[in-house]
């Protein structure tokens, strides 16, 4: 479960991209529409051509990531909807710690000497 700090940051992300991209938006259109009597200035229109694509492309993005999102919240829930009940996910149980024995020192054995 997400903290409220982790809710606060997404959130704010959120709103400042969107808050970029209606900026974006709207430089994008006044340099697509430029002045009431406009010059032909190449230049200008390649640059309101670039940030209208770059205003789309984001806004894409951004419809995106929230489809994304919301498919994984609706398959979050759907899989704690069919969840046992009893069973609570967490951690699994820690095992005891086997204790090993003590290391046998080796037996002296018996040589044969030699004939």
């Amino acid at each position: 479960m997400p903290t409220k700090d982790q809710v606060r940051n997404v959130a704010v992300d959120f709103l400042a991209s969107a808050a970029l991209e209606i900026a974006m938006i709207k430089l994008a259109g006044r340099l697509k529409n430029g002045p009431a009597h406009p010059d032909r200035r190449p230049l200008r229109r390649l640059a309101a051509a670039l940030l209208s694509e770059l205003a789309a492309q984001g806004t894409a993005e951004l419809y995106w990531q929230r489809r994304r999102m919301q498919s994984a919240l609706e398959h979050a829930a759907a899989s704690e909807s069919v969840a046992p009940r009893n069973k609570v996910p967490g951690t699994p149980p820690r095992r005891a710690r086997v204790q090993l024995p003590e290391q046998r020192q080796p037996e002296p054995t018996l040589v044969r000497e030699a004939r």
